[in-house]
């Protein structure tokens, strides 16, 4: 019975930090693609010089 307590806390910190992973992750993408797209998008002096 011991051995399943151990594993299954083991289970829990390895679900527990893979979901933090993905948290930071996912939220480095979204500023990056946000942050792209600002870069893509011509301010409105570029549009009314064209």
């Amino acid at each position: 019975m011991d051995f399943m307590i151990q594993w299954s806390c083991y289970l829990l910190a390895f679900v527990a930090g893979s979901a933090v992973a993905w948290v930071i992750v996912s939220l480095a993408i979204k500023r990056a693609s946000e942050d792209e797209d600002a870069a893509q998008t011509p301010s409105a002096p570029e549009v009314a010089a064209q």
